[in-house]
């Protein structure tokens, strides 16, 4: 449950899982799940049926993918905080706007 639409939750991920992630395999399965996400999310037929599904695999994929979730302390130093970053499909989509 989160308070934005399934498919910005998974712009986010795009943008921001790889900051996550220390051992390059589990960025690599987290990468597929990602994949097949966009892949339930993208024909247009059942784009609507399938919409929590995909955000549903994106979401999973990304935590369950990432074996050093559970030592957050020990990954940057003193603090565990990371900044979340706007996707970059929005600075895109406004060029795409423009240029039309």
């Amino acid at each position: 449950m989160s308070h934005m639409p399934g498919e910005l939750f998974n712009l986010y991920l795009h943008q921001n899982y790889v900051d996550f992630f220390m051992e390059i395999d589990d960025l690599v399965r987290a990468s597929e799940f990602l994949s097949f996400a966009d892949i339930l999310s993208g024909d247009w037929n059942t784009r609507s049926l399938l919409r929590e599904y995909s955000t549903s695999v994106a979401t999973r994929g990304v935590i369950h993918s990432n074996k050093a979730r559970g030592f957050a302390h020990c990954q940057g130093g003193g603090s565990s905080f990371r900044p979340l970053h706007k996707p970059q499909w929005f600075l895109i989509n406004k060029k795409v706007k423009i240029n039309k």
